[in-house]
């Protein structure tokens, strides 16, 4: 038993013994790598992993883009497609829709191009009608058609007889150019004949809205010339230009006389024999039932414009006598003021046979807003088609841009504008009475004939002219304010010279009035201020009018971001004019130069005008050998109205007062 107990014990020490002694690298990495997968079995026994999920594989595609296009939309029963007249030949087809394959296929086949200018399709319009009858199937689709009127406008130039119009144009041949007398033909620019052949060829219905200085003003006269066995003509026009309207008839049709015209007044009488009627507005409107009782089939209306507003009782009196007329010739630089519904009253006097419903007019070009109280036709819309439509049927335009080559660079025109005669009096009086103390100083003075000439002509340069330049501008004054306010309501921009303080404020005024910008240069004005008023001028499009002192403005400044020149006042030297038409006619004027002469009859305008040709002549030889043909277009040199002979020897005026 003792035997047994240590045999065990030896086996246990030896056992100890072993297990305690050092071990070598080999063994010891051989029982960390043991241990390490016993570790991992046991781990394994008890948390076994979950299987990964299979991912499908993706097919074999093109990469997609970065930005993919948007998905189409889907055609439902409210998808429209709108169109339009692009041109007299041609239809625009524009849709916000995803075009299916079966429309897109009926617009191939109708010859329709896609046109990435105007984001839709140009179909001609002889295919139209195939391609409205194809894609009546397509009842997702619901087209916006042009109205009835457009086509029917297009079908015909001929006016079809209605209750406004009652003239039946049917069987009337269109007349040609050669219907006019050779002495205006001869004298026409070829864009004006373009428009006076356009006139007569929509039979005398026509509306002139060339830019202004183009020579509207012609045209107009041509055309109702060439239907003179129809006159009495009767031209309704501003106040302020009415005088001007007389002169370039007698300047165009030069056998009337004095007695074939009658302006319009208040006092209005029968004049069976005047050829040439020519009244206000103003006045047209307040003798409406009088204009009435006259039947005119002539008619031409200077600014048209004048009648865009068709609530106002002008417009309501007027377009109606314009309607019935059978030759209606309407002269605008601006038809259309700022909106497309300011010109369907001039488009209505003109064709009422299609212009004949303003609701239907405006729902297709006014963009028209429902609002609480009132429907708003100030917008605009379907504007392309609008202008195709009257430039094919009743409107010729062109601005100075497309016809500068035809034109001079600079051109003079005589404005006769009306006079306060209380002044015209004090003038003719002051004449007679300095005349008579010129033959009593000859009388009384025993000295020889060249001493008594001087000292008489003294005499009539202290007494006489002197007074009478201020009562001119006195004279002047209520017609020269109407005139600028005739330019700033047809949005010209324009400089205007003066010689007189009165004058320049009185334009400033009116200015004033008129709610527009405006710089004014005078002998007052700082220099800084000179040169920030023709900044102003230069680079502000909405500053509209420059006032200028003659003398102090006349030189030295750059203003031709205006071709308009009005002088309100004649100077007496022509240099000094010419300066001031300069201020527009130099480098960097892209445009002809108009230059506006207002001139009072009966007043010493009268006596200035013929002496400014004769000087102008002397300079023109002088320094030009007669060449300088810029000096040659004062309008009438000789002409005298009313206060009967000046003595024509050269007189010189001191000015006490310059600006």
């Amino acid at each position: 038993m003792q035997v047994n107990a240590l045999q065990k014990f030896l086996e246990y020490k030896s056992k100890k013994d072993t297990l305690t002694s050092p071990l070598s690298q080999k063994s010891f990495s051989e029982v960390l790598e043991n241990r390490k997968k016993a570790v991992l079995q046991h781990l394994e026994s008890k948390h076994k992993p979950m299987p990964d999920p299979e991912v499908p594989k993706k097919p074999d595609t093109p990469e997609e883009p970065l930005f993919p296009p948007e998905s189409p939309k889907r055609i439902s029963e409210q998808t429209t497609c709108s169109i339009q007249l692009y041109s007299k030949d041609e239809v625009l087809l524009k849709t916000s829709a995803f075009l299916s394959p079966a429309l897109k296929r009926y617009i191939y086949e109708a010859a329709g191009i896609y046109c990435t200018d105007v984001e839709g399709w140009i179909i001609p319009i002889s295919m139209f009608e195939f391609f409205v009858s194809s894609t009546q199937d397509l009842r997702a689709f619901k087209f916006q058609k042009i109205p009835n009127f457009v086509i029917k406008a297009l079908e015909s130039n001929k006016p079809q007889v209605c209750k406004q119009c009652p003239h039946n144009y049917q069987c009337e041949i269109s007349k040609s150019l050669d219907s006019l007398p050779t002495h205006i033909l001869s004298q026409l620019y070829n864009f004006q004949k373009e428009g006076v052949e356009f006139g007569l060829k929509h039979f005398g219905r026509v509306l002139i809205g060339d830019e202004m200085g183009i020579g509207k003003t012609v045209q107009g006269i041509a055309i109702a010339t060439a239907y003179r066995e129809e006159w009495p003509c009767i031209v309704i026009c501003p106040a302020s230009i009415k005088l001007n309207w007389m002169n370039e008839f007698r300047r165009w049709v030069p056998d009337l006389e004095t007695q074939d015209f009658y302006f319009l007044d208040k006092k209005a009488t029968m004049r069976n024999s005047a050829k040439v009627w020519i009244s206000s507005y103003h006045m047209a409107t307040n003798l409406e039932v009088y204009l009435n009782s006259k039947y005119f089939k002539v008619v031409i209306a200077d600014e048209s414009h004048y009648l865009k507003n068709y609530s106002a009782k002008r417009t309501k009196c007027l377009v109606p006598f314009l309607q019935k007329a059978k030759r209606v010739i309407l002269l605008s630089g601006t038809p259309v003021v700022s909106r497309p519904a300011e010109l369907y009253t001039q488009l209505s006097a003109i064709r009422p046979d299609i212009f004949n419903n303003f609701k239907v007019y405006a729902e297709r070009y006014c963009d028209p807003k429902v609002l609480f109280t009132h429907t708003d036709y100030s917008g605009a819309s379907n504007i392309k088609e609008l202008y195709t439509l009257i430039s094919n049927t009743v409107m010729i335009r062109r601005i100075k841009s497309e016809v500068l080559s035809q034109l001079p660079d600079k051109f003079r025109q005589k404005v006769e504008i009306p006079v306060t005669y209380e002044y015209t009096r004090k003038i003719k009086k002051l004449y007679f009475d300095v005349r008579k103390k010129k033959e009593y100083f000859k009388e009384t003075h025993e000295v020889t004939g060249d001493e008594v000439d001087s000292a008489a002509k003294n005499l009539e340069k202290d007494l006489f002219f002197t007074q009478a330049f201020t009562l001119t501008c006195k004279a002047k004054l209520k017609g020269v304010v109407d005139y600028v306010s005739y330019l700033i309501q047809s949005n010209c921009k324009f400089m205007f010279f003066g010689h007189h303080l009165e004058m320049l404020d009185a334009v400033e005024t009116q200015v004033n009035k008129e709610k527009a910008k405006y710089i004014r240069i005078d002998g007052s004005t700082p220099h800084q201020k000179r040169q920030a008023g023709v900044n102003a001028f230069q680079n502000n499009s909405d500053c509209k009018v420059a006032i200028l002192g003659i003398m102090a403005a006349g030189q030295g400044l750059t203003l031709t971001e205006a071709s308009t020149v009005v002088m309100g006042e004649l100077a007496w030297t022509p240099g000094v004019m010419i300066q001031a038409e300069d201020r527009a006619h130099r480098i960097g004027q892209k445009r002809c130069v108009n230059i506006h002469y207002l001139y009072g009859p009966q007043t010493l305008d009268e006596y200035i005008w013929p002496k400014l040709q004769a000087k102008l002549n002397i300079v023109s030889g002088t320094l030009d050998n007669g060449n300088n043909h810029s000096m040659d277009s004062f309008l009438n040199p000789q002409e005298r109205l009313g206060m009967g002979q000046f003595d024509t020897s050269e007189v010189g005026l001191p000015v006490k007062r310059r600006i």
